[in-house]
């Protein structure tokens, strides 16, 4: 995990989607996002990197919750967080493979790419 920790924590994410291949896939999904995940619904954006669907989701109203492996992609999601002008309920490190961070059933949706 080392290895996969250290790779996100240099790659740029939040440019990989910007990229037009990247802004296409980002399209499709929220258009999906917005079809199936009601904006009521609490959402864990797990593996969320550097905030950009957390920005989206957070933007049209659903409380979401930014889960990363890389501290790293959390400062730079709090930074675009802060200058959106919005906030996630929570910022939290954690391995995908290991949620017993939290309780069962505390989450309606989890996004996960």
């Amino acid at each position: 995990m080392d290895r996969v920790r250290r790779y996100y924590s240099t790659f740029d994410e939040w440019g990989r989607l910007e990229r037009p291949s990247g802004r296409l896939d980002f399209i499709r999904a929220m258009e999906l996002i917005d079809r199936f995940v009601p904006t009521e619904h609490r959402v864990l954006d797990l593996g969320g990197g550097p905030g950009r669907y957390t920005i989206a989701l957070a933007d049209r109203g659903n409380p979401v919750v930014l889960a990363d492996l890389s501290g790293e992609q959390l400062v730079t999601a709090r930074d675009r967080l802060s200058a959106a002008g919005l906030e996630a309920q929570e910022l939290r490190q954690a391995d995908a493979r290991d949620l017993s961070a939290w309780d069962d059933a505390v989450f309606d949706t989890v996004v996960a790419f």
